[in-house]
């Protein structure tokens, strides 16, 4: 029965871990599109 948990951690683990890349990748993207915006003169709220 420990396998079965074991297995399960290790899935949600992994889950939690791409959505953690998921959010990092869009937080630096915004943080980049918002530095270019500013950069070439258009406001962004």
């Amino acid at each position: 029965m420990s396998g079965f948990f074991g297995s399960l951690l290790a899935k949600a683990a992994v889950i939690a871990l791409e959505a953690l890349v998921a959010h990092l990748v869009q937080v630096v993207i915004q943080s980049v599109a918002r530095r270019f915006a500013t950069q070439r003169g258009f406001a962004t709220a």
